[in-house]
C-alpha cells in the first residue's frame, strides 16, 4: 500500500504589527500587578488623610489614584470623568526612566525590584509595629506607592516602545478595517486620547468587516474617549451599541460571585498560615465592610478546613 504524505498547512502568521502589539501587551501585563499594589498603597494614604481631616492629602491621593487608573485605562476612571463632567490627560511616564541605557542614572530592573520589595517589607513592619507613629503612616505608604509605581513604569516604558513599533509597522501596510481598528486600539494603549478621537473621526471604519471581539474593543474605546471628553450623550449612545452586542456583561453586569470556600484548598500548614494571616489583617487593618466580611469568611473557612475549630 502506497502512502502519500501531505505537508501540513501552517496557520497564517500574525502580521508584524500584531506581533509587536502582543509584545507590548505582555510587558503591560507584567506591570499590572505593580500598579495594583501602588493603587493599594495610595488608598492607604487616602484613607489616613480622610480620617485625619486632611483635605489637601485626600486630594493629592485622589489625583495620584486617578493618574495610575488613567495610565491603566481603567473603565472606572472614564466613568467618573463623564459623571463629573471634567476631562484630563494621562500623566507622562518619568523622563528619568526613559533615558537610554548607559547614559547614567538609570536604575536597573533588579534595583527597582529590590527597592519595591524593601519598601513593601518596611510598610508591613510598620503596620505590625505596636510602637508605630501614626503620623508616619501616610508618608511611608506614599513612599511605597512611589517605589512600586517606578517599577511598573519601567515595564510600561517597554510596553510603550513595542506599541510605538506596532504603530510604525501598521502605517507601512495598506489600511483595511482591521488595520484601522488596530491603529485606534494601539493609540489608546499609548494613552494618546486626542489622537484616538482624531483617528475615529477622520476615517470611518467598516465595523461589519471586523470580528465581534474587535467591534466590541473599538466601540469600548470610542465610548471611553467620549467619557474622557465629558460627552455624556455620545458615551451613552455607544454604551447602548455595546449592550446590543451583548459583550459587556463582565464590565457593566458582573457575574455572580463563585462560592469562595471552593478556593480554600491547600496543605495543613498553608491553611494555618492563611488563617493566621487573614486574622492578623482583620486585627490590624481597617477594611471596607465588604472586604472585612470576605476576609473574615475566608479566615473562618481556612480555620475549619485546618481542623482548628
Amino acid at each position: 500500500m502506497a502512502f502519500c504524505l501531505v505537508p501540513a498547512v501552517a496557520a497564517p502568521a500574525d502580521p508584524a504589527w500584531r506581533r509587536a502589539e502582543a509584545e507590548g501587551d505582555r510587558e503591560e501585563a507584567r506591570a499590572a500587578p505593580m500598579y495594583r499594589s501602588a493603587l493599594a498603597a495610595w488608598r492607604q494614604v487616602e484613607a489616613h488623610a480622610r480620617r485625619a481631616g486632611d483635605g489637601d492629602g485626600t486630594a493629592r491621593a485622589r489625583h495620584a489614584l486617578d493618574a495610575i487608573l488613567l495610565r491603566q485605562r481603567a473603565p472606572e476612571v472614564f466613568r467618573r470623568m463623564v459623571i463629573s463632567g471634567r476631562s484630563r490627560d494621562a500623566s507622562p511616564l518619568p523622563v528619568s526612566l526613559s533615558a537610554e541605557p548607559g547614559t547614567g542614572g538609570v536604575p536597573s530592573d533588579d534595583a527597582l525590584e529590590r527597592l519595591a520589595a524593601f519598601m513593601t517589607r518596611a510598610a508591613r513592619a510598620h503596620v505590625r509595629s505596636s510602637t508605630r507613629e501614626e503620623r508616619d503612616t501616610p508618608l511611608l505608604f506614599e513612599a511605597l506607592a512611589l517605589c512600586l509605581r517606578l517599577r511598573a513604569d519601567a515595564m510600561q516604558l517597554r510596553a510603550d516602545a513595542a506599541f510605538r513599533k506596532a504603530l510604525s509597522l501598521i502605517d507601512d501596510v495598506e489600511p483595511g478595517p482591521r488595520e484601522l481598528a488596530g491603529r485606534v486600539r494601539i493609540l489608546f494603549k499609548l494613552r494618546d486620547f486626542s489622537a484616538v478621537s482624531t483617528a475615529l473621526r477622520s476615517r470611518p471604519i467598516d465595523e461589519e468587516s471586523l470580528e465581534v471581539k474587535e467591534r466590541h474593543e473599538l466601540l469600548s474605546i470610542a465610548r471611553d474617549v467620549a467619557r474622557l471628553r465629558g460627552d455624556s450623550d455620545e458615551a451613552l449612545a455607544l454604551t447602548r451599541r455595546i449592550n446590543r452586542l451583548n459583550l459587556e456583561k463582565a464590565e457593566e453586569q458582573p457575574p455572580p460571585l463563585s462560592p469562595l470556600g471552593g478556593f480554600i484548598t491547600a496543605s495543613l500548614p498553608g491553611l494555618r498560615a492563611a488563617s493566621a494571616t487573614l486574622l492578623s489583617v482583620l486585627a490590624t487593618c481597617e477594611l471596607e465592610p465588604r472586604s472585612r466580611s470576605i476576609a473574615a469568611y475566608l479566615a473562618g473557612v481556612a480555620t475549619l478546613e485546618a481542623g482548628d475549630a
